[in-house]
């Protein structure tokens, strides 16, 4: 089966008083020459400004998060309990509907939507909790969150819609809870305070080093025999290419619009599925990702809002591992490894169309 697929105006308006106030005000808002002079308004958050801990306080509370809008990212989450420390990452943020289900929620702490369930691992998240006894470890996030001014931005809660971006739904979260009952709450959507990126990227290594969330993740793309591909690469709002197999059902759907002839033949229009009962071809698409030593790439995820283009590549395997790249900001080598892929795509489709 074969179908096609579609996929400021601003016044500015000056009244006679305003405009006779700064004649006779002299432009007292210019320097003698008649040239403004530069802005050194601070502006609060726009740079990094170091903020220590009060003597004697520690950190017993953390969850801190960056969603893309195309991708949902791990929720990072450190909890002290009265069994000890824990850091869990997990695909669902502790106040998701699936982790509250069947939760007497009144009952629930009042930091249960950032710090809830720490400890444990549910049977609907993806997740990874362990408890550490390594004070090095507390201390190392500890140097992080002072480093980067985290105890100065409570109350941040700022949005830039970017009206007119495609995929510009990027979120940022941060929530700290101090041992003298100090808390820290951040919320941004598009903006963020400067030190935000830098404080997660630390917060991010001290937790996967030290826990077992990268037991999911594919070392290899041999190890297991995959069992779904997924594969995407969007430029603007009207050029897609994708590939779908899926070995449950044999079934594969390709997409390639390429209405400038970006990478196929100009105008190409493609939206089309069906089903291969002797084995959909996943060694040929696993292949290219082999060339490219595209393991090396397993977990990248990096988002700038301000970019139209996008890829999303997802593999999952026999023994549960996966293989997840995306974003749109591209790492090394893969603008290479995207022309070979889709035209790899291209010439499997041109093999089983109807």
């Amino acid at each position: 089966m074969s179908f096609k697929a579609s996929v400021k105006i601003g016044v500015i308006t000056m009244g006679i008083f305003s405009a006779v106030a700064a004649l006779f005000s002299g432009c007292a808002n210019r320097h003698d020459n008649g040239v403004l002079p530069t802005d050194k308004t601070e502006r609060p958050f726009s740079r990094i400004s170091s903020v220590p801990f009060p003597d004697g306080v520690r950190l017993t509370g953390m969850f801190i998060t960056h969603q893309g809008g195309m991708r949902a990212n791990p929720y990072y989450i450190l909890q002290t309990t009265a069994d000890g420390v824990y850091l869990k990452i997990s695909n669902l943020s502790p106040n998701h509907s699936k982790m509250t289900a069947g939760e007497d929620i009144a009952s629930l702490p009042s930091n249960t939507p950032y710090l809830g369930f720490a400890d444990t691992v549910k049977d609907c998240e993806y997740a990874s909790s362990v408890q550490i006894n390594d004070d090095a470890l507390l201390k190392e996030i500890e140097a992080s969150i002072v480093e980067n001014g985290a105890l100065g931005w409570n109350g941040y809660d700022e949005n830039d819609p970017m009206v007119g971006v495609a995929d510009s739904g990027d979120s940022y979260q941060l929530y700290l809870e101090l041992s003298d009952g100090t808390t820290v709450t951040v919320k941004g959507y598009n903006v963020c305070p400067a030190g935000f990126n830098p404080l997660l990227k630390s917060v991010q290594k001290v937790f996967e080093q030290n826990s077992d969330y990268s037991r999911y993740m594919a070392k290899s793309l041999t190890d297991s025999p995959c069992i779904t591909l997924f594969a995407c690469f969007k430029d603007g709002m009207r050029t897609e290419y994708r590939l779908e197999l899926t070995k449950s059902s044999g079934r594969w759907i390709v997409v390639m619009n390429d209405p400038y002839g970006n990478i196929l033949e100009k105008g190409t229009d493609i939206v089309d599925y069906g089903d291969i009962e002797s084995g959909l071809p996943f060694d040929r698409f696993i292949g290219i990702l082999q060339q490219y030593h595209a393991e090396r790439w397993n977990g990248y995820y990096a988002g700038d809002a301000k970019s139209n283009s996008s890829f999303s590549v997802r593999l999952t395997f026999e023994d549960e591992k996966k293989y997840e790249v995306s974003g749109n900001v591209f790492p090394k080598g893969f603008e290479e490894f995207k022309t070979d892929f889709i035209m790899e795509i291209h010439r499997f489709y041109n093999e089983v169309k109807p």
